[in-house]
């Protein structure tokens, strides 16, 4: 969840004590294709350069792989809101099982 506060954030801001885990690692990558800059600093910290300015759309309409992470999906589909152009997520067999309308039709209902 400090992720996407420290990929908001204008600048540059460390984070110490980062789980390794897959939902981490889906969360990462998926912020790096819509360009924000993460970098490794230690065993479990990173150096995350953010800022809504500097948001992208994935290159060559990439879908962003998110695995079985409900966090990450549920965090990023509000955050991709914040992306010129398109963003699409795509997950494993379990994903298509997890519940989100609550947050799709939320979105729907303020035209994004």
């Amino acid at each position: 969840r400090v992720l996407i506060l420290a990929a908001l954030a204008k600048g540059k801001t460390k984070l110490e004590g980062v789980l390794h885990s897959d939902d981490t690692l889906h969360m990462i990558n998926a912020l790096r294709d819509m360009g924000i800059k993460i970098e490794k600093s230690g065993d479990t910290s990173v150096v995350v350069e953010g800022g809504v300015g500097i948001l992208k759309e994935p290159d060559n309409n990439k879908q962003l792989f998110i695995g079985n992470s409900g966090t990450t999906v549920r965090f990023l589909t509000s955050f991709a809101t914040l992306v010129p152009g398109t963003v699409s997520f795509v997950g494993d067999e379990h994903m298509a099982k997890r519940p989100i309308a609550d947050l799709v039709t939320a979105l729907k209902q303020m035209n994004i």
